[in-house]
């Protein structure tokens, strides 16, 4: 992308650094330390609100950079969840969702240099197959669970051994909906 001004990608989410490479962005990773919210029966409000705190935290020191932020959780049996504390959490997260679905909300928040953000939020359905416990401990030791909003990854090794299909997009699975920000970017002008 033709890109004036630094691009600071508020995010420590190798994912997310993934999908703006994808996308041809030269960025620098500047990690917001906010506190976050959780509206429990809400989730697009949670994401949105959240990638916007990240946003303001990043915002005051770099004006005159582009500024990305996002949050992304999965909603499930009408709870919104993020990242497991423990390893039991997390299994006992993907033991939960065999044979059910579910869906992933990311929060986009990105600026211009000394703009305001344009704040949106992507949402994506899953269908998980009917898997064993085996396959969820095999799962674990493939990869590290508890970096990852609801315990997996789509992109490694979830969507061949977890995911029985999906509807959306498959990078907003992965924590940053890639076609609806090259969009929103391009509306922006960087392009």
């Amino acid at each position: 992308m033709n890109q004036s001004a630094p691009f600071i990608a508020a995010t420590a989410s190798p994912r997310r650094h993934k999908i703006l490479s994808a996308l041809g962005i030269d960025f620098k990773v500047v990690v917001a330390e906010c506190d976050e919210v959780h509206y429990l029966d809400d989730p697009a409000r949670t994401v949105q609100e959240n990638a916007q705190l990240k946003h303001a935290a990043i915002a005051q020191q770099y004006r005159d950079s582009w500024i990305l932020s996002a949050d992304t959780i999965v909603w499930f049996n009408n709870k919104c969840l993020g990242k497991p504390a423990t390893l039991a959490e997390a299994k006992s997260m993907l033991m939960s969702y065999a044979g059910k679905t579910q869906t992933v909300y990311t929060g986009v928040a990105v600026s211009a240099p000394n703009q305001e953000p344009r704040c949106f939020v992507v949402t994506s359905t899953l269908l998980f197959k009917n898997y064993l416990e085996a396959v969820v401990d095999e799962y674990m030791k493939l990869i590290d669970c508890l970096g990852r909003a609801g315990a997996y990854d789509i992109d490694e090794y979830g969507k061949h051994m977890l995911i029985e299909n999906y509807d959306g997009s498959y990078t907003n699975i992965m924590g940053l909906p890639q076609e609806k920000l090259a969009e929103v970017l391009k509306e922006m002008g960087l392009n």
